[in-house]
């Protein structure tokens, strides 16, 4: 991306899309809405994430960045394998009780101060343990309608994957998209970048779906969902 003739890191603009985001939600929950979201409570962390291309970006950049990146991949690829089913519900795979790769033993997210906006916005004023995938299906939960927030990050993205022409990457499952925004960093990489780096995140890509398949053939049954039953959100109002 460019801004006044100068290159900025898609990473740079997600970083502060998210900066701004997250002082509005910060007021709300200051003065017009009480949550219950405790730090361990990681009941949504086993909620089927889908992300877009620029929080994939910044995820693998992340995840390359570590010493022990390699550590992370076959990681990353069992959990995108969890996703790559005809079918898949948000309601059956929250059942299945998959942890997301990014949460740690102690019940803290790995990557927290990265985390999509899907985990971000994800803002719950009902009884932690009513979030569980073992509460009863009849379980009640009360979330805050911030899906607003959500399309600012979507919007970023869009412009990302058209001006990269990547529009086949323009939203999948988290583990899936991050394993393919690695691969795509490390294809793009400057000569710094071992090649055999990249060889390791091809070889973890082999025989997965893309995210544009995903969505394809797998992302059908979720927006059939969706239309069955929508979520049930609590109006904040708009968002500037």
């Amino acid at each position: 991306m460019s801004e006044d003739g100068k290159s900025v890191k898609v990473t740079d603009s997600l970083m502060e899309v998210y900066g701004s985001l997250d002082k509005h939600l910060e007021g709300l929950l200051q003065t017009k809405f009480k949550a219950s979201c405790t730090k361990g409570c990681s009941h949504c962390c086993h909620l089927l994430a889908t992300i877009t291309f620029a929080e994939g970006l910044l995820l693998a950049e992340t995840i390359l960045g570590k010493e022990n990146w390699k550590e992370w991949v076959p990681k990353i690829r069992a959990a995108a394998v969890r996703t790559d089913y005809l079918g898949i519900s948000r309601t059956n795979y929250f059942h299945k009780g998959h942890p997301c790769v990014f949460l740690g033993e102690d019940k803290l997210c790995q990557v927290y101060e990265v985390r999509p906006a899907c985990c971000r916005y994800h803002v719950v004023g009902s009884p932690p343990e009513n979030c569980s995938f073992l509460a009863p299906p009849s379980t009640k939960t009360m979330a805050l309608d911030l899906i607003a927030m959500e399309e600012h990050v979507w919007g970023l993205s869009m412009a990302v994957v058209t001006q990269l022409n990547q529009q086949g990457m323009m939203i999948g499952p988290l583990a899936l998209m991050v394993l393919a925004c690695m691969e795509f960093i490390t294809a793009n990489a400057t000569e710094d970048q071992d090649i055999a780096d990249h060889a390791i995140i091809t070889e973890a890509c082999r025989g997965l779906r893309s995210p544009k398949q995903w969505m394809m053939e797998c992302g059908r049954s979720l927006v059939e969902e969706e239309d069955r039953k929508p979520p049930v959100r609590i109006p904040i109002g708009d968002i500037k």
